[in-house]
């Protein structure tokens, strides 16, 4: 009875490592089309367009030379001087531009898991299992799709593009709605409790209550990051890639280091990292990882 309690809880117990993959797509499924439905959600309650400088006809003291200078910009220059942009695309795509971020977020998020847990055995091993973390976060994805359907047909819109743009995107995240921030937690705690429950199933791994704590307060940082800027996801992503490296393979980063300070010296095939530094090297390389998803606005995709 006990052993087919655990094959339930725990499903990486008895499952090939695809269904993992399968897992993993399923839950980028959920998360993708979440936000293309609050992007249609939205698309659907704007009408009218908002007026603005052409973007594609060149500037005035260009076009004043037209008569005197045949430069490539002369046939650019009877372009109106104005366009309607139409306010339902505009903010439409301002929510699909999410979508990329959101995607790339659960696999950080996925890639995080497994770098908690990654020192206590075969990294493809626990990728397969904390996989399974994934689901939960699914939840709140759900919610925000929910809450964004019901707020687009509510919110009064701006009609400058960039507050339209603005807004459009907190609605897509739920606009601090209580359903979002419940499902959030759940989900927060859902990821947690099945990483704890790797760790247990996982031989060496001591430390697994200690890893699902620093991966749920990464996550809960979500709500206070505020939407998401692609000017800082790029920078975000950089940083948690420099730690990709020392995360999941310490030991071959400190016996590299070495031999590289050892060159001219007899033995150097023979260096061997003490424990203590291969585990500093995996502590350094998660808290790039961790700190870099921070700063790209990760958990606020998610949570």
């Amino acid at each position: 009875m006990v052993s087919r309690l655990a094959a339930v809880v725990c499903p990486w117990r008895r499952l090939d490592p695809r269904a993992s993959l399968a897992v993993v797509l399923l839950t980028l499924a959920v998360c993708g089309g979440a936000t293309v439905v609050a992007a249609d959600a939205v698309g659907d309650s704007l009408t009218g367009t908002t007026t603005i400088d052409n973007p594609n006809r060149p500037p005035e003291w260009v076009c004043e030379q037209r008569e005197t200078d045949t430069s490539a910009f002369a046939d650019a220059c009877t372009a109106p001087r104005e366009v309607d942009v139409d306010q339902s695309d505009h903010a439409a795509t301002a929510i699909r531009q999410l979508l990329p971020g959101t995607l790339l977020s659960v696999v950080g998020i996925w890639l995080l898991f497994t770098g908690l847990l990654a020192l206590g055995g075969s990294v493809r091993v626990v990728g397969a299992r904390t996989a399974w973390a994934l689901p939960p976060l699914a939840l709140p994805a759900v919610a925000r799709a929910v809450v964004a359907t019901r707020l687009a047909s509510t919110t009064q819109w701006p009609t400058a593009l960039e507050p339209l743009a603005a807004t459009a995107r907190r609605v897509a995240l739920g606009g601090g709605s209580d359903l979002v921030t419940a499902a959030g937690l759940l989900g927060v705690a859902g990821s947690g409790a099945i990483l704890v429950a790797v760790a247990w199933g996982t031989e060496g791994v001591w430390w697994g209550p200690l890893a699902a704590g620093t991966a749920m307060v990464t996550l809960a940082v979500g709500p206070l990051l505020g939407t998401p800027t692609p000017r800082l996801f790029g920078t975000g992503l950089l940083v948690a890639a420099l730690g990709l490296p020392t995360t999941f393979a310490p030991r071959q980063v400190a016996m590299f280091a070495a031999r590289r300070e050892l060159i001219g010296y007899s033995g150097v095939e023979q260096v061997e990292p003490k424990p203590w530094y291969v585990a500093v090297q995996h502590v350094v390389g998660l808290l790039l990882l961790a700190g870099g998803l921070i700063v790209a606005g990760v958990p606020a995709y998610l949570v």
